[in-house]
């Protein structure tokens, strides 16, 4: 039951809450702006990846643009985890159904 919490509701429950989240600021009355919503979707899960480091000694204009690069290229890489994330959430359901169904264990290791 640990498993299932940790591996796939609640990992599956943070994407789809703050995806939902993200949705509407991108929904405009010409249409859907996709390429917002990419950068938005991913930003939380990427800005970890990206090391958001401003320069000293350079003016504002410049730490504020190495900043906003930084966050969009961040959004860009955390859209492609948000995926990864997503089939790996799959692969998990597959491989509990494929243990109900053949009967064996998962390998777990016991508290003693």
């Amino acid at each position: 039951m640990k498993r299932v919490l940790f591996k796939i509701v609640l990992p599956a429950l943070v994407i789809t809450a703050w995806l939902c989240t993200v949705y509407w600021p991108c929904k405009k009355a010409d249409g859907f702006d996709v390429f917002l919503f990419w950068i938005l979707g991913g930003l939380p899960f990427g800005i970890k990846k990206m090391g958001a480091v401003l320069p000293i000694g350079g003016s504002l204009m410049y730490s504020l643009g190495i900043l906003s690069i930084d966050l969009i290229l961040g959004g860009l890489v955390g859209g492609i985890i948000v995926i990864i994330k997503a089939v790996m959430i799959m692969a998990e359901v597959i491989r509990m159904i494929a243990e109900m169904i053949t009967g064996k264990a998962s390998e777990t290791v016991t508290g003693m």
